[in-house]
């Protein structure tokens, strides 16, 4: 979870690194699935400084609200319930060893599985990585640098940050962190290696690649019937005013659980919140927090999620197991943030 630079590099690098320890002391791979996909982007949409930061800032920006958007950004934390309440549940699962639900009956793989996994070098590990969670902010700044004149340096930098793209810069970070490791098996005489770890790494994110495009196929088309917005619009006028919070929460939930996308609610919903709660008296913070908490709340309950679906791929569990036995955890975690939304807004 701390490599808070994108939650699915959070996701595949926990997965695959703690797979074989899990293995080793019989702990299920559905609590791996569990801990990877519900550390990675609630620690991910708390830290501003990365590429969901980014993205939340240019549609806070595109509402008018460029000046104020790090300011909300970071003043949401504070009040961003789910994500907090779900590291929080995390914790306690992991302090106190306690399962509910689907979880209970989950079980360990054969030791016999443990035996067969590889020793390798812990540096052709470390390397990549250390490459990949370092370049990626620098590839954010790339792809959205466009200096101003009269602007200072550290100004562009955060002018650069707002505009970037995450996507393309994991992607370059990826890639260069690949070539790196290419580079490395060669110079330890594994050249044979390098297409073999290569078509595995590909065959292995095949199945995921097609579900994911699924789930991409089925937002599309409810961003396209503007589905989200439909939603939003008739509850916003039949509503108390200090309900909308949890309100807004509840229906972005809603919208991400429908498209398996965090993303893709905060581009539907913020576009609604924000002048819903301009228009009926209603902390901006919480509105912020609102879309961003439901959002991930929603991606966390849907199995169609693309998270969902590499935690499940990358921890080598099967995908409806890991949705089973997550979703107890989320409704609670879900439950707690309604009521907090409420409180917040009867007492602010």
């Amino acid at each position: 979870a701390v490599l808070f630079i994108e939650s699915n590099i959070s996701i595949l690098t926990t997965s695959t690194l703690f797979r074989p320890l899990f293995d080793k002391f019989r702990i299920s791979r559905e609590r791996l699935a569990y801990i990877a996909d519900s550390g990675a982007a609630p620690f991910s949409i708390l830290i501003p400084f990365n590429a969901w930061g980014a993205f939340v800032i240019s549609l806070l920006a595109a509402e008018g609200l460029s000046e104020q958007g790090l300011h909300l950004l970071v003043h949401s934390i504070g009040v961003n319930f789910y994500p907090i309440v779900a590291l929080l549940v995390l914790f306690g699962t992991i302090l106190f060893s306690r399962d509910i639900g689907a979880m209970k009956q989950a079980r360990a793989v054969e030791c016999q599985q443990v035996a067969t996994v590889e020793r390798g070098n812990m540096w052709n590990m470390l390397v990549p990585l250390a490459v990949l969670v370092l370049t990626t902010p620098i590839f954010l700044i790339y792809t959205g640098w466009v200096p101003q004149a009269g602007v200072g340096f550290w100004s562009n930098v955060y002018g650069a940050i707002a505009r970037g793209s995450g996507a393309s810069a994991v992607l370059y970070a990826v890639v260069l962190s690949v070539i790196v490791l290419m580079v490395m098996m060669a110079f330890q005489n594994r050249k044979a290696g390098i297409s073999s770890e290569l078509t595995r790494g590909v065959l292995d994110m095949v199945g995921a690649a097609m579900i994911m495009m699924m789930a991409f196929a089925i937002g599309a088309v409810c961003r396209d019937l503007e589905t989200g917005r439909y939603v939003s619009q008739v509850v916003g006028d039949l509503i108390p005013r200090w309900l909308l919070p949890a309100v807004v929460f509840i229906v972005g939930s809603l919208v991400a659980f429908s498209t398996g996308t965090s993303w893709g609610t905060f581009s539907i919903m913020m576009p609604i919140a924000i002048p819903l709660a301009q228009e009926a008296g209603i902390p901006l913070v919480l509105a912020v927090s609102a879309v961003l908490g439901g959002g991930v709340f929603g991606d966390h309950c849907s199995p169609i999620s693309d998270t969902s679906v590499l935690s499940s791929t990358a921890s080598g569990c099967p995908h409806m197991a890991h949705v089973n036995t997550q979703l107890p955890y989320a409704l609670i975690s879900g439950c707690i943030a309604i009521v907090c939304y409420i409180v917040a807004m009867v007492i602010m």
